[in-house]
Order: C-alpha cells, then structure tokens, then sequence
C-alpha cells in the first residue's frame, strides 16, 4: 500500500471517527416534561450539561426548582440519606391608612424544610436564598411532571440531575445494577405475599393481591434481590426486617406506583384477580 494511500486512510479513519464521537456527544432532546422551557437557556444549559459552575442568580434560581421539586415531589427523591436543609421565610404584613401612613407592621416567620441528596446538599445551602415553594412556576412543574413520567431512578430524570451536578461541581453515586430476573414470576409472588399478608395484616384475598401486586412491581423497580425474596416469604410483615433507609426506598416506589392508576401494574392485577376469581 502506497504511502499517500495509508496518509488518506489515516485521515479518513480520523474525521470518521470525530463524526462518531460529536454523535455520541450529542445530548437528548427535552423530554416532554420540559418542552415549555425550549426558550430557557439556563434550563436548556443544565440539560445539555454545558453548564459548569452556579454563579449566576439565574442559574441559582434553576438550581433551586430542581432540588425543590426534587424533595417536594411524594417519590422524595433526594434519597433515603437526604440532607435536611432548614429554611426560615419571613414576611412582613403592613397596614397603611388613607393618607399612607404606615399604621402597624406585623412580621411572620414560616419554618421549611429542604431535602437534598448529600451530593447537593453545598449547593442547597448556597443557593438557599432563591427557594421558593411556588408550585406553579414553569421550571418547578417540568421538573415535577418529569419525576412523574421517569419516577426517581428514570433515565432522563438521572441525565438531569446529572447535569446540575456537573454545573456544581460534583460527582453522583453510580447507579445501582438492578436484578434482571426480578419479576419473572410476578405472579407466584402475589400468591406467595398474599398468603403471608392475609389474614394477619389484610383482612380479604382481593386487597391482598392488588396490594401486592404493586409490591412486586415496586421492589422489582429497586433491583434488591434478597428484598425481594423477604416481602415474597413473609409478605407486608416483611417492611419490619428492613433497615429505614431500605424501608423508605420501598415506600417511596410503591406510594407512586400505588397512586398512578394509569400504570400498566394496575392492570395486570386486575387480570390476576380476575384469573384466580378473587371477587
């Protein structure tokens, strides 16, 4: 092979390779949750992870309604080890007459809470100044309506997060391998926890199996085998031989499934009520 033909194929093999790796740089569009904010350059930075440091108020505020909603939302996903960040809000109420003469000033003091990750918690605190616990403010509402589609461990949820971590300037945890035979025989395990749950904790065969039903679906998403085994042994009873933070896991996952009655779970309970004649 000639010298110019290697030159040509090096360079080719070279610029083939850049397109490849531009392409895989390439960051995910917004999910649906956050196409409102398609004109909102600072959330837009932490999506794509362009954003490197918090020093902006702008920046500061996006920051705070993504770890508010993080920790306001009912999956609580800043983790079983959250942070507690303590937060006084004071308002001043005052009374003026005709003329605008102040005549009283009355000053209340509001006592919140916000939980964050421990990665975040430095963050939290320097950014503590812009909370707010505005639930209709649009960056709150995408990152909350994307909690709801993605739960806490969805993909998109975890690329987001990802990139406030990269703009404070931290590392997250890496995320936890999941059991993939789990919820191979969904069923076996409702019959199995049903039998231990009832009658000692659900007093009818029906409640028992949609309950847990979504038990299953719920330990299933947190991929802890030996968890799993537990519950399908000794059915709800098992919530009491579980650390608090594996406690709290469990709860989180199956408080959202439990409430979200569009999700297929729901379904394949009814069809396994309806199979075993439980009615």
């Amino acid at each position: 092979m000639s010298y110019f033909r290697k030159l040509f194929l090096s360079v080719l093999f070279t610029l083939a390779t850049g397109v490849v790796s531009a392409q895989a740089e390439t960051p995910p569009p917004l999910p649906p949750a956050m196409k409102h904010l398609a004109n909102d350059a600072t959330m837009k930075a932490l999506w794509r992870h362009e954003a490197t440091t918090v020093n902006t108020a702008d920046m500061a505020d996006a920051a705070m309604r993504i770890l508010f909603a993080l920790s306001y939302h009912v999956a609580g996903c800043h983790g079983p080890d959250a942070v507690v960040i303590p937060i006084s809000i004071t308002s001043t109420t005052t009374t003026k007459d005709g003329f605008g003469t102040i005549k009283s000033q009355e000053i209340d003091t509001f006592e919140k809470v916000l939980k964050v990750r421990p990665e975040f918690a430095q963050l939290a605190r320097k950014t503590v100044r812009y909370y707010s616990d505005n639930v209709n403010n649009r960056r709150f509402v995408a990152v909350r309506d994307l909690i709801s589609q993605d739960r806490c461990d969805g993909p998109r949820l975890r690329h987001l997060e990802e990139g406030l971590a990269k703009a404070a300037g931290v590392s997250l945890p890496a995320v936890a391998t999941v059991d993939t035979n789990l919820g191979a025989d969904w069923r076996g395990f409702v019959m199995d926890c049903m039998s231990a749950t009832v009658p000692d904790i659900i007093n009818n065969e029906l409640n028992g199996a949609r309950i847990c039903n979504v038990a299953e679906a719920a330990l299933v998403e947190l991929g802890n085998s030996d968890i799993y085994a537990v519950f399908r042994q000794k059915g709800l009873a098992a919530g009491k031989e579980l650390s608090q933070a594996d406690l709290d896991r469990f709860n989180a996952k199956f408080d959202l499934l439990y409430k979200d009655h569009d999700n297929p779970v729901h379904a394949r309970g009814e069809t396994f009520v309806s199979e075993a004649g439980l009615f």
